[in-house]
């Protein structure tokens, strides 16, 4: 007997981010010539991509062997499970400039940032802040990376933890 592993492959790239999923059976029972079964590491569902359309799929269940690939002569029993999940909500918002030592200003509305989370915290997000910068050190125009200060509540889709600005001289010149 293994307990069975969902195998559900996701795209940051995409608004349907897994947050949670449950699978119709937790356990399976295993049969193979013994040879085969010394060397059963784990069962898992092939590979569930989901999509809009359904929260729930059928999937096949695979034994891997211990070193990752799939095993030829093995009977799962069930041989299929049911993969229910459920999203994240997703949504674009502004990034808001946190400055200090200079003239307060927003940043043009093409630095927006997309975001995955649940509840009524993630609903109230409005904008992601950067972490505070001191515009003071600054006597030209430059290109600066700043970090973004996510809230608990979200995540971000992808790999956008921080934003590259051009600051002018007018964001800093009393």
């Amino acid at each position: 007997t293994f307990n069975i592993e969902a195998d559900i492959a996701q795209s940051h790239d995409s608004d349907l981010i897994v947050s949670s999923h449950k699978l119709s059976h937790s356990e399976v029972s295993v049969s193979a010539p013994k040879s085969i079964l010394n060397e059963i590491a784990s069962v898992k569902t092939e590979s569930i991509v989901p999509n809009s359309k359904e929260a729930k799929q059928t999937a096949k269940l695979v034994a891997y062997g211990k070193d990752g690939t799939p095993l030829e002569g093995v009977v799962c029993t069930p041989n299929k499970v049911e993969v229910s999940y459920t999203f994240y909500d997703v949504k674009t918002v502004p990034v808001v400039l946190k400055t200090t030592g200079g003239k307060t200003h927003s940043l043009p509305s093409k630095y927006t940032v997309k975001i995955y989370g649940e509840g009524e915290a993630f609903d109230k997000i409005k904008q992601i802040e950067t972490e505070e910068i001191n515009l003071a050190q600054f006597e030209v125009s430059s290109k600066v990376r700043i970090r973004l200060k996510f809230p608990d509540s979200a995540v971000p889709a992808g790999d956008t933890t921080e934003v590259e600005i051009e600051l002018k001289e007018k964001y800093y010149n009393e």
